[in-house]
């Protein structure tokens, strides 16, 4: 492909390019925004290096990550949704 002259070319040839394709999770914010403190804990977690594997070889055992991960997303899922009342405002 010949070396593009001007700023348009260039620009058709970028579009043209085939460009990967990524799956990512939803970024920090957006976890937090939606109310997944679990998974938001998880991120923060195995972003250091604690992931649920390496927490069960230190203590030796099942150390229930999933089902704490599932019950802190169904307390945020619970404050995001409740409304405080007038007399708390």
């Amino acid at each position: 492909m010949p070396r593009p002259r001007n700023r348009r070319e260039w620009d058709a040839a970028q579009a043209t390019k085939a460009k990967p394709c990524k799956e990512s999770k939803p970024s920090l914010w957006q976890q937090l925004r939606s109310g997944l403190l679990g998974d938001v804990t998880e991120t923060i977690l195995s972003s250091v290096g604690l992931t649920k594997e390496r927490w069960s070889e230190i203590i030796g055992g099942p150390c229930g990550c999933g089902e704490r991960q599932q019950w802190l997303n169904k307390v945020g899922q619970a404050l995001l949704t409740k409304t405080p009342d007038k007399e708390q405002i």
